[in-house]
């Protein structure tokens, strides 16, 4: 049984922002209180969702791990019943939902025709690989089939970035998750990209070096059709993650697309 879990620490850290940011509100006593509540529920889920990506775990292990995900998932959304916090009201559901990472013999194929194809579907029959990380893989897979389907040339999966000059030869390159002919598809499930007000310095770092190559690409082939970036954020993105990447367009002369919903 595969489960959301690792959804729900950015909820929680996010529900931990909200308090600070009204702690005038509270009397000291309270707000203490709710922080160290916050931090339990936070640490009950880490702890579980660490016990959950292991590999091998037996079914019966698994089915009690997620049974007791659910008894603190339902606590949490009553905590933020009570305290107003209602980014947790779906807590619950999250849990409840259970993503599945089995492709379909058709999407196999699909998927193993492409570059870079069947590393992931290496990934994704690989038992040693946590649940967490295969899932995110399939998200990608099911990115990058949803382009074929809309009549995309997908030149490769999970592209390793060239660099030059001083940073050339830096082991950390980036990667793009899904090259097309006119789109590098950037891919997150993480939930707190619905809640957050700005990408974190990761995806930021990340669509700079995107930015660096749509430039370098139009220097070298100035009669190619500029690529555009996609952001594709399948949990959802927050008025402030489309207006800052918004922003980051206009002043980059680089098109950036933010689409979200799983595939």
């Amino acid at each position: 049984m595969l489960n959301n879990s690792g959804l729900l620490v950015p909820k929680l850290n996010n529900a931990r922002r909200i308090i600070e940011a009204k702690k005038q509100d509270y009397p000291e006593e309270q707000y203490s209180n709710l922080i160290k509540s916050l931090d339990r529920f936070t640490s009950a889920v880490v702890k579980i969702n660490r016990q959950l990506s292991n590999a091998s775990l037996s079914e019966k292990q698994e089915d009690k791990y997620i049974e007791s995900l659910k008894k603190i998932a339902a606590n949490i959304c009553k905590f933020g019943n009570k305290w107003g916090l209602s980014n947790l009201n779906d807590v619950p559901v999250i849990v409840a939902t259970q993503p599945t990472i089995n492709l379909s013999t058709l999407e196999r194929k699909m998927l193993k025709k492409l570059n870079g194809g069947q590393k992931l579907l290496d990934l994704l029959d690989n038992q040693n690989v946590p649940i967490i990380k295969k899932i995110s893989t399939t998200e990608e897979a099911r990115v990058a089939l949803d382009a074929l389907r809309r009549g995309e040339k997908v030149e490769e999966v999970s592209q390793t970035i060239d660099t030059t000059g001083k940073k050339a030869g830096k082991k950390n390159k980036g990667e793009i998750d899904i090259l097309t002919e006119t789109e590098i598809i950037e891919v997150k499930g993480s939930a707190k990209y619905a809640t957050i007000e700005q990408p974190d310095s990761d995806l930021k770092v990340q669509v700079e070096k995107y930015i660096q190559k749509v430039k370098k690409d139009a220097n070298v082939n100035p009669s190619k059709p500029q690529r555009k970036i996609v952001i594709h954020l399948t949990v959802g993105a927050s008025n402030g993650v489309i207006d800052w990447f918004a922003l980051k367009a206009s002043r980059s002369g680089v098109i950036i697309e933010v689409r979200t919903g799983q595939r």
